[in-house]
């Protein structure tokens, strides 16, 4: 959870380009937008960790009306007041989550960045994939080693297939040989 609110920063794209339906990269099923939250979960986290660029982030996502009203009374209850707000300038513009693989890389924080993503690890994460054996995705990963995602001057150049076939062919990723990858 102490990482959950910079995983959501480095994830989702520029501010300026924010629209309801389109806020954050997808690495799997997703359409792209919350489905819960998040600034109901990002208030939790600054709240439990004094953490002010995730009550600075949650509070963006609720003025651009980009969050999902699954249970927005949590805020009344989450939100600490004496936590103080901060941006994500001073975050790193470049950041490897090793877990799933991902890696983010931005020009910088100003709200119009662009922004290329890859993932190159398991589909579940290499945690999941030390310790399970079988598909512990439900149906919902994807074939996605590899896959890059480019955002540049405010719209997708390269993206991800979303929500859709769980096929390597309908990836932006590579098919070796005509084979795709183990999990389609």
């Amino acid at each position: 959870c102490r990482h959950y609110p910079d995983a959501m920063r480095y994830h989702s794209f520029p501010r300026n380009s924010w629209r309801r339906d389109a806020v954050f990269l997808q690495f799997g099923d997703s359409p792209g937008s919350h489905w819960l939250g998040p600034d109901t979960m990002l208030n939790r986290c600054a709240a439990a960790f004094g953490d002010g660029r995730a009550q600075s982030f949650a509070a963006e996502l609720l003025a651009a009306e980009v969050t999902c009203d699954s249970a927005p009374f949590l805020n009344l209850l989450w939100r600490d007041t004496t936590v103080k707000g901060a941006g994500p300038e001073r975050l790193p513009t470049f950041r490897h989550f090793e877990d799933m693989g991902i890696v983010v890389m931005r020009s910088d924080w100003s709200g119009n960045e662009n922004m290329l993503a890859m993932k190159c690890g398991a589909s579940a994460g290499h945690l999941a994939q030390q310790r399970y054996r079988h598909n512990i995705g439900g149906g919902h990963m994807h074939p996605s080693a590899g896959v890059i995602q480019l955002f540049a001057h405010g719209s997708h150049l390269l993206l991800h297939t979303g929500y859709t076939f769980k096929q390597t062919e309908h990836a932006n990723t590579l098919l070796v040989n005509g084979k795709g990858q183990i999990g389609e």
